[in-house]
């Protein structure tokens, strides 16, 4: 208990050998000493990209390696490519029934790609079954919780055994602390104990975007929960909290938002990596460098420069981030070089401001014929049109399932007039049902809409 923890890049597995896999019972507190073996670097130089074919290595357990030490977003990444599937932890019982996992984990991916579409607050709740093609499956209800400024939107997913919190993603491709790979890493990490005051983790997919935690209500109490506090446990594996301010936490002082979890220096202040750790932020990690200055360089050398920015998806988002660093009139067609790469295509329309106002239009007429994956950017790009081109873009929307469950559900962040907002609002639900229905769900809207609570997201 008093040695000084290893650094983050030389913490070694619980174990050499990768088939005996003991854990820390839940509950158990403090955690009995661990026996330290292979290092973790040689996980991953055993399968960066996932064993070769014929090879008899076994793929890698991301769930059980991130019950071994506090992964780092980057980390879990190596991770997943070496692993067969890119889920983490375990789905319970009381959400799932007698629903075989695999069927229930592809489920919750679609339900996680459809709600990100949806760019409003509040949602009809609805109901769906976990297998629809089993009549007499587990039925969940769905309801809108919160939307939160930068990380995603929380809901409330309902049996008749249980409640669970279902966190849904802005930008999975974000590899960020403060966003689905740290939040997915720091909760299978903590959810080896009950925790007073921080909400379980159950399981995840950081590349599909979604968590699914322990329903936390506003009024519970830490107190009469069991377990160690969230300052034991920190303290006791050397880990820091940054962001631990707002509705990160319940109005009992409940932690419900894990982004920003990490390893602390070291006592000597030695330890490099968790000075890495606690400078990267919403920024992400995909860009390793900071990017020259632009916009005092010719336009031939910045149109190189975004092009080449470009061309790696590591300095791809940090390049379509920094989209206003250029001369404005670039920035328009710098926009339309962004859009054909799938990893930052929503990215791009959600950059859509950063345009001149007279070039908005014609960029939203563009993204929303050539690229379906800003159908759901839709009503944050109509936001940011001329007053007199908003209801000819709301008609363009309205051609494409997406865009127009988008804009119909987020019509209040168009801008467009009462009138015009109020008649297409009325749509909503029927149009839910048809969107769930098209993509396989056994669901049911219901026509009330639910009152959000305060969450943090």
């Amino acid at each position: 208990m008093g040695q000084a923890m290893p650094s983050i890049r030389t913490i070694p597995l619980a174990t050499g050998n990768l088939r005996t896999r003991q854990h820390v019972p839940n509950n158990a507190w403090p955690p009995k000493p661990l026996s330290w073996g292979q290092p973790l670097q040689d996980v991953f130089t055993c399968h960066p990209k996932g064993p070769a074919f014929g090879s008899k290595a076994k793929p890698v357990d991301v769930s059980w390696e991130c019950r071994q030490r506090l992964v780092s977003p980057e980390a879990l990444v190596t991770l997943i490519e070496g692993a067969k599937s890119p889920h983490v932890g375990k789905l319970p019982h009381k959400l799932i029934g007698k629903t075989p996992a695999t069927i229930a984990w592809l489920q919750l991916d679609k339900l996680a790609s459809v709600l990100r579409t949806l760019d409003n607050d509040p949602l009809p709740a609805f109901q769906f079954s976990v297998d629809p093609k089993r009549t007499e499956s587990q039925t969940i209800t769905c309801e809108f919780v919160a939307k939160g400024k930068l990380g995603g939107k929380t809901y409330r997913l309902t049996t008749p055994q249980d409640s669970f919190l279902f966190k849904v993603f802005f930008f999975p491709e974000n590899v960020a602390m403060h966003g689905a790979w740290g939040e997915i890493a720091a909760g299978q990490f903590l959810s080896q104990w009950a925790i007073k005051d921080c909400s379980r983790f159950y399981a995840g997919n950081p590349k599909a975007g979604w968590l699914l935690d322990e329903w936390i209500s506003p009024e519970e109490d830490p107190n009469q929960r069991g377990g160690p506090w969230l300052k034991d446990v920190m303290k006791r594996f050397n880990l820091q909290l940054h962001d631990d301010e707002g509705l990160n936490r319940s109005p009992r002082k409940i932690l419900w938002d894990k982004g920003g979890i990490c390893y602390a220096a070291s006592p000597g202040g030695t330890d490099s990596d968790a000075k890495e750790a606690s400078t990267s932020s919403d920024e992400g990690i995909n860009a390793p460098k900071p990017l020259p200055k632009p916009q005092e360089l010719p336009e031939k050398e910045q149109v190189a420069l975004f092009e080449n920015g470009l061309k790696l998806p590591a300095t791809r988002l940090e390049t379509i981030r920094r989209l206003g660093d250029y001369s404005p009139e670039l920035r328009f067609e710098l926009f339309k070089k962004a859009l054909p790469h799938p990893d930052i295509t929503a990215w791009a329309a959600h950059l859509i401001h950063r345009l001149p106002e007279e070039q908005r239009k014609e960029a939203y007429e563009h993204a929303l014929t050539h690229y379906p994956a800003t159908h759901q950017k839709a009503s944050h790009m109509i936001w940011y049109l001329k007053p007199e081109d908003k209801p000819g873009a709301v008609q363009l929307a309205l051609r494409y399932p997406a865009s127009k469950l988008n804009v119909v559900g987020g019509i209040g962040y168009t801008g467009v007039d009462e009138t015009l907002s109020e008649q297409i609002n009325r749509q909503l639900p029927a149009l839910l049902q048809d969107i769930l229905t098209e993509q396989g769900f056994n669901a049911r809207v219901k026509p009330l809409v639910t009152t959000p609570e305060s969450i943090g997201s």
